[in-house]
């Protein structure tokens, strides 16, 4: 079996383990748990994970499934990991399997895949996921559990996650930041509109021909509506990956990826965002959601950062790469919005150094 590359794989295990598996009950220091009727009936967490996406109708499910944990690590004074380790020894009983970890962990790693998963709620029903699993494990749970079974209670009860509670708040004030820009780059017009994204997307560029700077605002335009359409969604999640924990895994200077092409809109961001350069850590979070939706819904590139140069010249990248460049994109946008001041306008508007 091919080792699980994105969250969308995690999730769709978790998903057939939620609703296909029959779920025992377990004992523990003789309190009895039901763990068919938690799931099912107390949580409804088969309502929440749908097959195309996690339905925000239903996101309580998650903090009831929360809160139920915590409650029995209390009341049934054992840790975490045990807990959730007793519905692998329930289903495995039942089976009859000789060894204590000859039983798939199917049902433990999608509790603790669950545990971690949390909905940020913004405005109104507006909101986005954060999947946020503890670092120490360093893949995929699923892989992290089948990698040394013997230590799977360790596993189970790690608790340190790589997005705090507050940068998980940051994430989700940087996601409506980010529409707010979206929209107002959008909603913008005149001659203000068409200097900034001649700036950005034409510059000192000969090489454009008439035609495509006439075509060059309907494109922008068009890309603005489908960002604009995913970060007013309930779909898009913020995640962790595997390639975080491995330094040459990235470049350097990295702030996030994405797959363009995985099943869900999943944004793999690091949790390294802060207030610098005279602007609050949700500015910094908000260019890059950006760069990442722009990723993802236009399938742009990365010809050129923004601290390398973005400005398209002979020498530099051209405009043809300035329109399929995620920092262009995310710098035009914090630009037209009135969140670029003057002196950052000018660093990063140059000709890419060669």
């Amino acid at each position: 079996m091919q080792p699980m590359l994105h969250f969308s794989e995690v999730y769709e295990k978790t998903r057939k383990t939620i609703s296909k598996k029959r779920w025992h009950k377990t004992q523990a220091n003789g309190r009895e748990i039901n763990w068919q009727h938690v799931l099912k009936t107390d949580c409804t967490m088969q309502l929440l994970l749908s097959a195309k996406k996690l339905d925000h109708a239903h996101e309580q499910a998650l903090a009831k499934l929360r809160n139920k944990l915590n409650d029995e690590v209390i009341f049934s004074r054992i840790n975490l990991g045990a807990l959730i380790a007793s519905v692998n020894d329930a289903a495995k009983a039942r089976q009859r399997m000789p060894s204590p970890y000859a039983f798939n962990l199917s049902r433990a790693g999608a509790l603790k895949m669950l545990y971690h998963l949390y909905f940020v709620r913004k405005r109104g029903a507006q909101g986005v996921w954060v999947y946020s699993p503890p670092v120490s494990n360093q893949s995929w749970v699923y892989a992290a559990l089948k990698s040394d079974p013997t230590r799977m209670i360790d596993k189970l009860n790690q608790r340190d996650e790589y997005f705090t509670l507050e940068q998980r708040d940051i994430i989700g004030s940087a996601s409506e930041l980010a529409m707010q820009w979206c929209n107002n780059a959008l909603a913008t017009g005149g001659i203000y509109k068409d200097v900034t994204v001649a700036n950005w997307f034409l510059g000192n560029d000969q090489r454009v021909k008439k035609a495509a700077k006439r075509n060059i605002m309907q494109k922008v335009n068009i890309g603005l509506q489908k960002m604009i359409n995913l970060l007013n969604s309930n779909t898009l999640i913020f995640s962790y990956h595997p390639k975080f924990g491995n330094t040459t895994a990235l470049p350097a200077g990295v702030a996030g990826f994405v797959y363009p092409y995985e099943k869900m809109d999943v944004l793999y961001i690091k949790n390294d965002f802060e207030a610098h350069d005279g602007k609050p850590a949700e500015w910094h979070c908000a260019k890059t959601i950006i760069h990442e939706v722009s990723h993802r819904v236009l399938k742009t590139k990365d010809h050129s950062y923004g601290w390398q140069g973005l400005k398209p010249s002979n020498t530099g990248i051209s405009a043809k790469q300035a329109i399929d460049n995620a920092d262009t994109w995310a710098y035009f946008v914090t630009d037209i919005s009135f969140n670029l001041t003057d002196t950052q306008r000018a660093r990063y508007l140059v000709p890419k150094h060669r």
